[in-house]
């Protein structure tokens, strides 16, 4: 499985407030998912799946990048890929996919670092955790 992780693009102040989850994202922000978006079309990414947080900032940027890699699929809200979401519940979701599958996950810092991380641990053990990567360590890559 290769996983494109990314970061939303940015979106400005950071707030506390309830409205926190509808920020957008800046035009440079725009500019900036754009720009990485014709960097993956020019490799030829072709994605089978596509997860996002359900943030609008994230929404967004999803929204930018299979625009320009003309993704025909459905853009996927998980509500674990909230910043203050459960990975496992995420992994969980991974877990069903084919593991020949391009799939691109749009959330927040810290959680994909953390993801990244626990990824990569498992990696290095080589002792592959079932349901995360089912039998097969996956390929990661990361903006």
């Amino acid at each position: 499985m290769d996983l494109l992780i990314l970061r939303h693009g940015e979106a400005g102040r950071h707030s506390l407030s309830p409205g926190d989850s509808k920020r957008s994202l800046t035009s440079e922000g725009q500019q900036e998912i754009a720009d990485l978006s014709n960097g993956l079309k020019s490799l030829g990414i072709k994605l089978d799946s596509v997860f996002t947080s359900p943030l609008l900032r994230a929404k967004q940027t999803a929204e930018i990048v299979t625009k320009s890699l003309k993704y025909k699929g459905k853009i996927e809200e998980i509500i674990s890929l909230k910043p203050e979401g459960n990975r496992l519940e995420f992994y969980s979701v991974l877990s069903t996919l084919k593991q020949d599958s391009v799939v691109l996950v749009v959330g927040h810092e810290p959680y994909l670092s953390e993801m990244i991380s626990e990824a990569i641990s498992q990696s290095l053990q080589n002792k592959p955790q079932e349901g995360w990567y089912g039998k097969d360590t996956c390929d990661i890559y990361t903006s």
